[in-house]
């Protein structure tokens, strides 16, 4: 039994419209460490205003995404790497279905995010507030 939808982009890549309503059909999305800690799908799904569940960023922003204000941290810090990379991805899997589990009927806690993701986005997402941000630094 599978505890996650997962849409496999190998198999059949999603349109752009097709992709930002599947994350938006969902008030909460997962994203996933992949080749770089943060990806275009954080940024989009604080765009939707949706509330993100993902590992704690260690990442920096010029303004900072807090973990557990814009978006659900899952820590990760203390999950033991054995060398059967099997148990640390049991580990991760059983974190991220608790995290789920224990704020999906929060209704306080899902607006009180998922408001302050899409201001996180608005304030630093857009294009014009990169240029801003980016101008500063100039």
């Amino acid at each position: 039994m599978y505890r996650f939808e997962i849409i496999n982009k190998s198999i059949r890549p999603l349109e752009e419209k097709e992709y930002i309503d599947e994350l938006n059909n969902y008030s909460i999305n997962l994203s996933l460490n992949g080749a770089g800690e943060i990806c275009n799908r954080d940024i989009e799904i604080l765009g939707l205003g949706n509330v993100l569940i993902r590992p704690k960023l260690v990442t920096k922003f010029k303004n900072e995404l807090k973990p557990n204000y814009h978006y659900i941290a899952i820590d990760t810090d203390n999950i033991n790497k054995p060398n059967d990379d099997k148990q640390y991805w049991k580990e991760l899997n059983d974190r991220i279905v608790y995290t789920f589990e224990s704020i999906k009927n929060d209704k306080d806690l899902i607006h009180f995010i998922r408001t302050n993701a899409r201001s996180w986005y608005e304030q630093n997402g857009t294009v014009a507030k990169n240029i801003q941000i980016i101008s500063e630094f100039s």
